[in-house]
């Protein structure tokens, strides 16, 4: 049964090459960008939160997270990421931070994970620990957020494409609503245009969001050889591609 469940996650691998060939030079463009915060901040009360799982691999503690009003470049939430050690938990050794939205804000949000001097992550290529240092980044834009949000959504090298196809990078957050404006319509076509790349896009514009968006099953500094076949769904789909664009 596992070898046939391998066996299969192998056969998606390969057939993903084609896309991770096309994509490898922009990945290395925008991947990992140059750190820069947006304008303002929000105070208000907030929500039960919004959690969010960088996947590069697996990410380790201090890792900043900072969300944004993507109509104004407002910053509305910022937390660090912590790795839960509890033992049988599926999120053992993987580095995630949880958001508290404020009751003021409800509408498209970006999402910017920027690192530190001793920040690192699980490259699922050399199977070790690298730097993620404080000039390092990746974005997501995410359609919906608000106080009430408790959702999870990943952060990986696809949405910083997605977020790169919409003009939004680290240095640009703070001419959002000005210079940089992000629509739905906008959105969803960059989704497609990414997705489309790997043979992954549907005709369903919400598919594609919840796609994009799903946190990727990756592997954390204590993985097991194992771990991403117990993935099902955009879990399995999303981790599938990053280790192909890994290697």
């Amino acid at each position: 049964k596992c070898f046939c469940r391998e066996s299969k996650m192998n056969k998606r691998t390969q057939k993903l090459n084609l896309g991770v060939t096309k994509l490898v030079g922009l990945i290395f463009g925008v991947a990992l960008v140059a750190s820069c915060g947006g304008s303002g901040s929000s105070s208000t009360a907030s929500g039960p939160g919004l959690t969010v799982v960088p996947a590069l691999g697996g990410v380790g503690p201090g890792l900043t997270v900072t969300a944004y009003d993507a109509s104004t470049g407002r910053s509305i939430a910022t937390a660090t990421t912590v790795v839960d050690t509890t033992v049988g938990s599926e999120s053992f050794g993987l580095g995630k931070a949880t958001l508290s939205v404020p009751s003021s804000f409800s509408g498209t949000a970006v999402i910017n994970v920027t690192g530190c001097a001793t920040c690192t992550y699980f490259d699922e290529r050399t199977l070790s620990t690298a730097s993620f240092g404080a000039s390092d980044a990746i974005t997501t834009v995410v359609p919906s957020v608000s106080a009430s949000t408790t959702s999870s959504v990943g952060v990986s090298t696809l949405t910083t494409l997605v977020a790169a196809n919409l003009g939004v990078t680290p240095t640009t957050i703070s001419s959002l609503g000005t210079s940089v404006v992000v629509t739905t319509a906008k959105l969803e076509a960059a989704v497609t245009n990414v997705l489309d790349v790997f043979g992954l896009s549907s005709s369903s514009s919400s598919s594609n969001l919840a796609l994009i968006n799903a946190v990727p099953k990756v592997f954390g500094v204590s993985y097991k050889a194992g771990d991403k076949l117990e993935a099902t769904g955009n879990a399995l789909t999303m981790g599938t591609v990053l280790t192909a664009l890994a290697k």
